[in-house]
């Protein structure tokens, strides 16, 4: 009797509980809090979008007329319409080319040979010039070649794919004709210096690594540009997902540090520097990712620039390594010339440097400057490699035989608010760039700059 009292009561306390739940959630009212009207937070665009064909340029193109060869002057843009006209020349299926194509410093023919500061994926070529069959049978190039040839029954004019690293070449007839071809020459008469070949790297003698270095002295322009500032500001609402989430700390040194737990920006900036240009050091921390990309490291930095501000002044790609720790490296031009050396002595000024993990970007590394308004221009007569040569040979911190690259390129010097660019001479060795300035008067004197990291090396 009494155990069926205890279940009566449970049971009617189970019904009373259910009826008071019920009547709860019916008149249940949410405590929503107002949050008034969306706060749009508003992004500066700062640069512009780039593309492919914007950020691969060759970084010499040589015009081979039989014996005679010459450097046509990258100035006023002539690369970027040189790569516009190849671009629309239609390239036919590649076929492996025999050892008597291999590069040689005697080769004797007429063309058009495009030299490239770093190695390009062979595939980047499908979006700078148009292949009749997209499978290019390499997997990076180094050189392209158009040259007239009187063996081909299909095309007056074949086009040769160089690849150091896999010491190959393929070779394919080209929708260019030869009266095309002479009139591309002819149209640099008056932009082009005589050059002459140059090898570095003895290593390979069945595959060399020719140069070519001006023959004769040159005469170059020096420029200087007012700068404007681009606000730390700007890239935190850029880089970070919330900015109303980040904090900023002054760890010392003149530096500012700007991070929302998972991302980070340091701004670097030494007390001596305090009026100087800054340099931006983003890194997103992602954890461990252990899945490769479909894509190339050149192609997501590509897509994060264009999606964080776009690009600001003129870079170029340079290098780039995927090995589990993937870098790309572009460098500031100046009027078709390179930024190599700066009288900071900090790279960061004039490259932009990223790192990608997995398929996403950890590190980027910029400067926080761009250039505006061309102040003044000024003639600088620069020597011939004969002469640079000399002093290259008498200077006893240079050994010819470890000097990896030799080209001319600009020395950035920043004066207050304005910067100057100087061309000059330069030599890499030990994966170092070094200023080579030969002093007015004959004396002979070398002065080298002190040495700068260079790249990816």
């Amino acid at each position: 009797m009494i155990i069926e009292h205890v279940k009566t009561v449970i049971l009617w306390t189970l019904i009373l509980t259910s009826i008071l739940l019920t009547w709860l959630i019916w008149n249940y009212e949410p405590a929503y809090t107002d949050l008034g009207e969306s706060e749009y937070i508003e992004t500066e665009e700062i640069g512009e979008e780039r593309s492919f064909s914007d950020i691969i340029l060759p970084d010499q193109i040589i015009i081979h007329e039989e014996e005679d060869r010459y450097w046509i002057h990258p100035f006023n843009e002539n690369y970027e319409n040189i790569m516009e006209i190849l671009g629309d020349v239609e390239v036919n299926t590649l076929i492996k080319a025999g050892n008597s194509a291999r590069p040689q410093q005697e080769n004797i023919y007429e063309g058009l040979e495009l030299t490239f500061p770093g190695r390009l994926q062979a595939d980047w070529l499908l979006e700078m010039m148009e292949f009749k069959d997209p499978a290019i049978p390499l997997s990076t190039v180094d050189r392209v070649l158009f040259f007239v040839n009187p063996s081909s029954a299909d095309s007056d004019v074949s086009v040769r794919l160089y690849s150091f690293e896999e010491e190959e070449v393929y070779q394919a007839g080209a929708g260019l004709s030869l009266n095309e071809m002479n009139q591309l020459f002819s149209s640099f008469n008056n932009e082009r210096t005589a050059v002459e070949p140059l090898l570095l790297d003895t290593s390979s003698e069945d595959f060399p690594e020719i140069h070519y270095v001006p023959s004769e002295t040159i005469n170059m322009t020096g420029y200087v540009y007012q700068t404007k500032r681009i606000s730390p500001d700007s890239m935190i609402q850029l880089l970070f997902s919330d900015p109303r989430n980040v904090k900023m700390y002054f760890p010392g040194n003149g530096e500012q540090q700007y991070t929302d737990g998972n991302r980070m920006i340091n701004i670097l900036q030494s007390e001596s520097e305090r009026n100087r240009i800054q340099i931006l050091d983003y890194y997103h921390h992602t954890g461990a990712q252990n899945e490769q990309s479909d894509r190339s490291a050149v192609q997501t930095s590509l897509e994060f620039v264009n999606g964080h501000s776009g690009w600001t002044d003129k870079y170029v790609l340079e290098d780039w390594r995927e090995n589990g720790n993937d870098r790309v490296f572009y460098r500031m031009h100046v009027n078709g010339l390179p930024v190599i050396r700066s009288g900071a002595n900090r790279e960061e000024y004039h490259t932009i440097q990223m790192s990608r993990t997995g398929n996403q970007i950890t590190e980027y590394v910029r400067p926080l400057f761009e250039l505006q308004e061309e102040l003044s221009q000024s003639e600088i007569s620069l020597p011939s490699f004969e002469e640079v040569l000399e002093y290259i040979e008498e200077d006893d911190t240079l050994v010819f035989e470890l000097i990896e690259d030799i080209r001319i390129g600009h020395y950035m010097i920043q004066r207050q608010s304005y910067f100057s660019f100087e061309p000059s001479w330069f030599v890499k060795q030990r994966g170092t760039w070094q200023q080579i300035n030969i002093r007015d008067g004959g004396n002979g004197e070398l002065i080298d700059r002190e040495a700068e990291p260079s790249g990816l090396e």
